[in-house]
């Protein structure tokens, strides 16, 4: 008895360590107040190494009016210009991504991490896939100014 007791407490004590040990961030989604979601994602955000976490020379300016400017800054900068549109309701967020110079539309998930950063998700070019959740290969955007140029 003794030991299907311990046995039974050391599977436990594993089960939590094992959860603790996994345990994603959590996320903050206001989809009850779009403009709050809108004003959060307004603004220059770079992209960040998942292994590293340093900075990657990408960065996505998000408009007011729906505006995504794509700027490339390594030793030839270059910038395009693209549209958004959100969707606040659904858990996780969409946002439908229109690419520069593409008519097609890329439908991804988001969320704004406890850190304050945005996790993307983006479907796969040429679809009407939309990903359900965040599954890994995800992109990592960290806001460096809540202004509306790059």
């Amino acid at each position: 008895m003794r030991t299907t007791l311990r046995t039974v407490g050391l599977g436990f004590g594993l089960l939590l360590l094992g959860a603790i040990a996994c345990r994603q961030p959590t996320v903050h989604n206001a989809a009850s107040n779009p403009e709050e979601v809108l004003t959060s994602v307004v603004g220059t955000w770079q992209m960040e190494d998942r292994s590293t976490g340093e900075l990657k020379p990408f960065r996505w300016t998000f408009t007011e009016d729906g505006e995504l400017i794509y700027s490339n800054l390594p030793t030839e900068p270059s910038t395009f210009v693209g549209a958004y549109r959100i969707d606040s309701a659904p858990d996780p967020m969409h946002m439908d991504l229109q690419m520069p110079g593409e008519d097609v539309i890329r439908l991804t998930i988001f969320e704004f991490t406890e850190d304050g950063d945005m996790k993307v998700r983006l479907g796969a070019i040429q679809t009407d896939y939309r990903p359900d959740d965040f599954t890994g290969g995800d992109t990592i955007l960290r806001k460096i100014s809540d202004a509306e140029t790059p």
